[in-house]
């Protein structure tokens, strides 16, 4: 029910924090923790672990993502047509970054947008840090006025963090896959499958084995159809080829057999981790 980003940066902190228990590795850094809060929270805390009290799990006062709190409103500035918000901030703020502030009971006059101005000591900002008396415009279609002194400030989006955990999502994360293609003419083409983590498995394509009548299978035809994976866990590594020079399979077949080879290894990695 989470977005990926969601999921990409919880896992990491879970993953890191499991290996320093470990002893494989540091502790979560701050930031770490931060990124997945960042992502979607309603407030952190130790949960059920010091027992079931349902008022300290989350904040009563909202039902839906509010993320990191980032300062406190001290009063509204009227300037050059616009109703800017004085905060006092507790972390970084930058331009871009979607801000909500609290309203009251059932969330109401509760005031969400994006910075779209950032001033402090008089002066027009990128960013200002925490401990800053700042004046934010939350743009044009964002009216600030039934906004009262006091009320928390979050951080709801913080662009620089979300792209960070989109290359995190999206690099390096899948693993090397190695096949071997093996087949004769008039015989079902086979693959044997084997990731950089020694799981492997073998499929049959449902076509059998046949002389071409233009163009044959080589290394870069097989290399481009095998190799299409985006979108599972794994890339391509090393490719060998155990094949006749003049055989081809139809291409039709040749994808099922590469879906078929990704969810059979996928299976396999379900049991063994269901056994475990």
């Amino acid at each position: 029910m989470k977005g990926a980003d969601y999921v990409t940066a919880t896992t990491r902190l879970y993953r890191e924090a499991i290996a320093a228990a470990m002893g494989e590795g540091s502790p979560p850094s701050d930031a770490t923790r931060q990124a997945s809060l960042q992502m979607y929270s309603r407030g952190s805390g130790t949960g059920f672990l010091e027992g079931v009290n349902h008022q300290q799990l989350v904040d009563g006062q909202t039902c839906g993502h509010r993320g990191i709190e980032v300062g406190v409103v001290k009063g509204l500035h009227n300037q050059q047509g616009r109703t800017w918000l004085e905060v006092e901030t507790c972390a970084e703020l930058s331009l871009g970054d979607g801000l909500l502030i609290e309203g009251g009971r059932a969330s109401v006059n509760e005031l969400g947008g994006r910075v779209w101005s950032l001033r402090a000591d008089g002066l027009e900002m990128d960013r200002v840090p925490a401990g800053t008396e700042a004046r934010i415009c939350l743009g044009p279609n964002a009216d600030p006025r039934a906004t009262r002194t006091g009320r928390r400030v979050f951080r709801t989006d913080d662009p620089t963090v979300r792209k960070e955990i989109e290359r995190h999502r999206t690099a390096g994360v899948t693993r090397g896959l190695d096949l071997h293609v093996t087949g004769t003419i008039g015989m079902p083409l086979s693959i044997r499958a084997t990731t950089v983590d020694g799981d492997t498995t073998t499929v049959t394509a449902d076509a059998l084995l046949e002389i071409a009548q233009h163009h044959a299978f080589d290394a870069t035809v097989l290399r481009d159809k095998l190799g299409r994976l985006g979108g599972t866990p794994y890339h391509l590594g090393a490719l060998t080829i155990d094949l006749p020079d003049n055989g081809v399979v139809p291409t039709s077949s040749l994808n099922r057999l590469r879906r078929a080879m990704v969810a059979a290894l996928a299976e396999g990695t379900h049991r063994r981790h269901g056994n475990t």
